[in-house]
């Protein structure tokens, strides 16, 4: 066995590690905080990402990879929160009831809880890809946003075939949701620096 190899077998051990700290560590802010600090982190990651989309417009070099990447890296941690980090359960659960865990969650923190980190994984996707694909119609828009839901979907039916928890529909409706959100923060912010745009010149 090549040193190469074991180099490369060493770095992917670490990446997984990397992501599986990261998850769970986010796990616990989410179990552990209130729901308004767990608003107030998302704000600052919105913030964050308004920093770096404009330092990323001044350098159109690096914009595409970057996003790219970030998208990339976004992607893996959803399939990590959803599939890959999760134990297989006893049997099949199913919940094509749309609204039912919302509304039981009016009156359980932890299901409050399990909904806004629902909506909270998906704004990313929504930011990073309309970022990359320099969304500028609404056309362009509803097609991400159609395929991100897709891709909800998707998570959904592996989770129910592979027995990793229930396969809910609300859980399609929360990131859906988390989809709209990152697109109307990403609509403001763009019509935002486009109004400004001779002003930051």
């Amino acid at each position: 066995m090549s040193s190469g190899y074991i180099a490369a077998r060493s770095i992917d051990g670490l990446e997984k590690e990397l992501i599986r700290e990261i998850y769970f560590f986010i796990i616990h802010f989410f179990n552990y905080h209130s729901l308004w600090l767990i608003i107030a982190a998302v704000a600052l990651f919105a913030a964050g990402w308004g920093l770096l989309e404009y330092w990323l417009r001044r350098n159109a070099k690096v914009y595409t990879v970057v996003n790219l990447l970030l998208l990339l890296l976004t992607v893996l941690f959803i399939l990590s929160c959803t599939l890959l980090f999760r134990s297989a359960d006893a049997h099949k659960e199913l919940s094509l009831i749309p609204f039912d865990i919302i509304g039981q969650a009016m009156s359980n923190q932890v299901l409050i809880k399990s909904i806004a980190m629902n909506i909270v994984l998906f704004i990313p996707l929504s930011l990073f890809g309309l970022s990359l694909i320099r969304c500028r119609s609404n056309k362009a828009a509803v097609i991400f946003i159609v395929s991100g839901i897709v891709f909800s979907i998707l998570i959904e039916a592996l989770q129910y075939l592979l027995v990793l928890g229930q396969a809910d529909i609300d859980d399609v409706l929360c990131n859906t949701a988390g989809l709209l959100i990152g697109f109307l923060l990403y609509r403001l912010y763009d019509r935002y620096m486009m109004k400004h745009k001779k002003k930051w010149r």
